[in-house]
Parts: structure tokens; sequence; C-alpha cells
């Protein structure tokens, strides 16, 4: 569990089932890896990103930091992308 404040003020949290807050990105390179395996190995090798439902911000993680420290980006139009939204 974990929450994070974006730059808008908006408090993200990742307690929700389903997650619709984070996810990861992982390189082309890291996906045809031939030992990849399972969920755990994406979390190794990908970078986390919150995506904030009110002004569109990804947060984007440090690879291979203890802290929890992010890097924005904001959306030219300044919209959610939703990019972390389940289809209905």
């Amino acid at each position: 569990m974990g929450k994070l404040r974006c730059k808008c003020g908006n408090i993200l949290s990742n307690v929700a089932s389903p997650n619709e807050v984070e996810g990861y990105l992982i390189k082309d390179q890291d996906l045809e890896f031939e030992g990849l395996r399972d969920s755990s190995d994406i979390m190794d090798i990908g970078r986390l990103v919150w995506e904030c439902n009110e002004c569109g911000r990804l947060a984007v993680s440090y690879p291979g930091k203890d802290d929890a420290t992010v890097k924005w980006y904001v959306p030219e139009d300044g919209i959610p992308g939703g990019l972390m939204r389940f289809d209905e």
C-alpha cells in the first residue's frame, strides 16, 4: 500500500482493487528477455508509474533507488489520459 501527493495536491493511493493509479514502464528489450517468468520479474526490471486522475501528471520512479523519489511528467493538454484504466 502506498500514497503519493501529486504536484496539483491530489492524493494518489494504490489501495483500490483493481488499481487504476499505478503501472509499470518496461523497455521492449526487457520484454524479450527469456528469463521473464512472472509479475515479480516485471517489478524488478520496470519503473513504477503513477498517474494522477485530476491533472494527468505521471510520476515515474527512479530505478535502483531505495527512496520514493519520482520524476514528474505533465501532459501537454493537461488532460488525464486514463493510461491505467481497465477496459470495460
